[in-house]
């Protein structure tokens, strides 16, 4: 070939490189010209397919911001609101753990973005979750006319509501006389939170929220823990009260005990490491422990079917 058109032919191929290097930028960047970063875009309702999928719950914004959508959806929902009424109207006496189911489906028609980060970060919005739940019964209770609330007993009505230390919002001063829990129910039939079976969970799987099918094979009785217990420090100038909670995933539940004040970062600087625990400042739970076994009909041929343990 002449010497010309070859570097001709040469030079059209670097040209195609650099364009082409701009549609798709290096990978080592993390960035994509046709999708903003997350972090940028601000309004969470509009997000794109691709800002979705590489979004974290740091992007929704802070744990207030957060609560307020919960709070938005429970109050907007019908079956919510309806669950949020018997909520109230049940008594303390028997039990107390409540709980209020929310339909995944639901809380995806009406805030896709909350719903698929509440699938994905369980651990850190489940919390949330339940805070705006006892904020809603604030909220109902409020907007119910007195014909209503009359039906509802006056004595611990808002169930999971913090007392004791003066301020609802401070955790270490306060304690729930009850708590409430929110179930998810109707989980979306995706390979990431709706498994076949017991064999199809692994450990990239921790941390996550899923749905699966099994057999009951074994339930132990209703047992009795400790789930809370309030201490206060006994150094000198500090009295700070707080609470510990039990852990469910260590063996017997083990309750932690406090080693060195929580107010050690705090103004004063407290670091006792002596406490009392408060009388009545301990909140007992009933629990249940139920192993389910894969079904056979799912497994291949010689397969032996798993089992899982759940509390």
């Amino acid at each position: 070939r002449p010497k010309g058109v070859k570097h001709a032919s040469t030079h059209r191929t670097q040209g195609h490189r650099q364009q082409r290097s701009k549609i798709w930028p290096n990978s080592r960047k993390m960035t994509n010209p046709h999708h903003p970063p997350v972090s940028q875009h601000k309004d969470t309702n509009n997000w794109t397919a691709w800002q979705l999928n590489n979004a974290s719950y740091k992007d929704l914004g802070t744990p207030p911001m957060v609560g307020k959508r919960f709070l938005r959806h429970l109050l907007t929902s019908e079956r919510c609101i309806s669950s949020l009424l018997t909520l109230l109207q049940a008594e303390p006496s028997t039990t107390r753990d409540f709980s209020l189911e929310v339909d995944a489906f639901e809380l995806h028609n009406s805030d896709v973005v909350l719903g698929t980060m509440l699938l994905r970060y369980p651990t850190t919005l489940l919390p949330l979750l339940e805070e705006a739940i006892v904020e809603a019964q604030r909220e109902l209770l409020k907007r119910l006319p007195q014909v209503a609330t009359s039906k509802i007993p006056n004595t611990n009505s808002i169930k999971g509501e913090r007392r004791g230390g003066g301020d609802d919002n401070d955790n270490h001063t306060s304690h729930q006389i009850t708590r409430v829990h929110a179930r998810i129910i109707h989980l979306p039939p995706h390979s990431s939170c709706c498994k076949p079976s017991i064999s199809s969970i692994g450990a990239c799987d921790v941390g996550k929220m899923m749905q699966l099918c099994g057999t009951v094979v074994r339930a132990s009785p209703v047992r009795m823990y400790e789930s809370a217990r309030a201490y206060k420090c006994k150094a000198r100038g500090c009295g700070r009260t707080f609470v510990m909670y039990a852990d469910l995933e260590q063996v017997n539940n083990a309750l932690p005990v406090p080693t060195v004040c929580p107010n050690l970062n705090g103004a004063d600087g407290c670091s006792g490491t002596k406490f009392d625990v408060i009388p009545g400042g301990a909140v007992h739970t009933d629990f249940q422990e139920v192993k389910i076994q894969e079904s056979a009909s799912r497994l291949g041929i010689g397969s032996i079917p798993r089992s899982l343990l759940i509390k």
